[in-house]
């Protein structure tokens, strides 16, 4: 299944609107775009591929990229 049709069920969304719902919606994607929400590594991956799913044969920059850590604090339970 491309996937076109994966985040659009008619196949017939424009980029705009694809990429748009695989966002989850106009106020994620504007998040995305004005750079108030950082694209993780498999969202920049899937938009490359989306793109050269409709024969574009330029490679996808984006605006910036950084390295972050997750650091996971463990409450330590009192007994």
């Amino acid at each position: 299944m491309s996937l076109t049709l994966q985040t659009c069920p008619t196949g017939t969304c424009s980029v705009t609107t694809t990429i748009t719902r695989y966002l989850h919606g106009a106020k994620m994607y504007y998040e995305y775009m004005r750079g108030e929400r950082p694209l993780s590594p498999e969202q920049q991956q899937w938009i490359k591929d989306y793109v050269k799913s409709l024969g574009y044969e330029w490679e996808v920059e984006f605006d910036g990229y950084f390295e972050a850590y997750v650091y996971h604090h463990l409450a330590l339970s009192r007994q």
